[in-house]
């Protein structure tokens, strides 16, 4: 058994113990990197310590990282190395959080060996299950720690991770790929953000993802888009192109926001008070409206993807305030009042669906066009309003006649406009 002045890790060929000279690791202090021989017997207390000693192997940097990664490479009993395997990803997912920067690669690249073990591996007892989990939420993390540790082969070994772990995907897990893009989009690092993306997107397009997942990746594809869209560059341009496209692929393909059964019954609400939201969020330090294409394209299919939900099980929408962001007042009534008036989302009475336009949506609509005062108005906006008005839309004509009388320059001139081309 183990005591203090005993030591923990077992080295059983003359291979390794030449390759542990290299790294210089027999001149370094303490018990959990002596380099003796382990009685067999102890090997499951060594693995124990490994899955126990949690964060605090952070203190021995990334020489016990390289150690367990040629312990993973001696050839041992499948049973031993899969226990090890287990044990490791255990440790890894410990310290994924609080690891320093610098040792981020030498634990991927002990996980990229522990992969390598698991190839072609069948799984289904309950520890390789988690043993895959495991290794990929670590990897996930780490990366996100330390985008710089991504390369073209720690990007090969974390699609491997993923593809074995998805089948048993978690809450966690997705959590760490949002972690991951989120970071990867931060330090601007296109490489490892095409890899996230393509892993969140592999996890919405799942039947067996639930709908509160897919409405927080939607939130957060819609959020980077208004993000980018608020800078004024090449870079920018690209990067609103990026996000808007995974969001509009997410709104339209994914499982859980589509019908299951016959009639359209099971149709899920679309999340839009969600993405509205976070794109408002975005948008509230910006103090002028640029036109973005993109942006609008992501609002509209929000609004048609919602309208085409079914009423039966959609909440009463809580629409963003208006009057406290005038960037997002502008484009949601801009990208709005056009869909009402071509009746792309309906506003009169029957059927339901109907019901949802006219009672929550065209409100809405009108208070951030009043809101924003109906600054930038195009005449495409004024001719939808003066549509809206002139088949009777309900609060339409009312909503003018107070612009009429309105003090705002902006919003009289407006309403002057629409009556000089409307029969009333």
């Amino acid at each position: 058994m183990y005591c203090a002045d005993k030591p923990l890790l077992d080295v059983r060929t003359a291979l390794v113990q030449d390759l542990l000279k290299l790294t210089e690791l027999l001149e370094l202090p303490g018990a959990l990197l002596s380099v003796q021989c382990l009685p067999s017997a102890d090997w499951d207390e060594f693995l124990d310590a490994l899955r126990t000693t949690g964060a605090s192997l952070t203190r021995y940097g990334a020489t016990i990282w390289r150690y367990l990664t040629l312990l993973l490479r001696v050839e041992v009993g499948t049973l031993t190395r899969k226990k090890l395997a287990t044990a490791v990803c255990v440790a890894a997912l410990s310290v994924s959080s609080v690891v320093e920067e610098s040792n981020v690669a030498a634990i991927c690249s002990m996980l990229t060996v522990a992969g390598d073990g698991l190839r072609g591996a069948d799984c289904h007892d309950v520890d390789c299950i988690a043993t895959r989990v495991n290794g990929c939420i670590a990897y996930l993390r780490l990366l996100a720690r330390s985008p710089a540790a991504y390369t073209p082969s720690t990007a090969n070994a974390l699609q491997e991770w993923f593809a074995a772990a998805q089948p048993h995907a978690t809450d966690e897990l997705g959590d760490a790929c949002l972690e991951l893009a989120t970071s990867a989009q931060a330090a601007s690092a296109s490489g490892i953000l095409n890899t996230a993306w393509r892993l969140l997107k592999a996890l919405c397009l799942d039947t067996r993802t639930d709908r509160a997942f897919t409405a927080h990746v939607l939130a957060h594809a819609a959020a980077a888009c208004a993000q980018a869209a608020c800078r004024d560059s090449e870079e920018a341009m690209l990067a609103a192109r990026f996000h808007c496209s995974n969001f509009l692929r997410l709104a339209k393909e994914a499982p859980s926001l589509q019908a299951h059964g016959k009639g359209q019954e099971n149709v899920q609400a679309f999340p839009l008070e969600v993405v509205l939201c976070a794109v408002r969020s975005e948008l509230g330090g910006v103090s002028t409206s640029m036109p973005n294409p993109l942006l609008e394209k992501v609002v509209a299919i929000s609004l048609e993807k919602w309208t085409a939900g079914s009423s039966d099980q959609v909440q009463e929408e809580k629409w963003p305030e208006t009057g406290q962001c005038h960037a997002y007042d502008r484009l949601f009534a801009k990208v709005a009042l056009p869909l009402l008036a071509s009746k792309k989302i309906p506003w009169e009475a029957p059927p339901l669906q109907a019901v949802r336009g006219q009672g929550r949506l065209l409100p809405a609509v009108l208070d951030a066009a009043q809101a924003s005062e109906a600054k930038e108005f195009t005449n495409e906006g004024a001719d939808a309003l003066a549509v809206l008005c002139a088949h009777g839309a309900p609060g339409a004509r009312k909503r003018l006649l107070t612009w009429t009388l309105s003090e705002s320059v902006s919003l009289y001139g407006v309403a002057t406009f629409i009556h000089s081309r409307v029969e009333f």
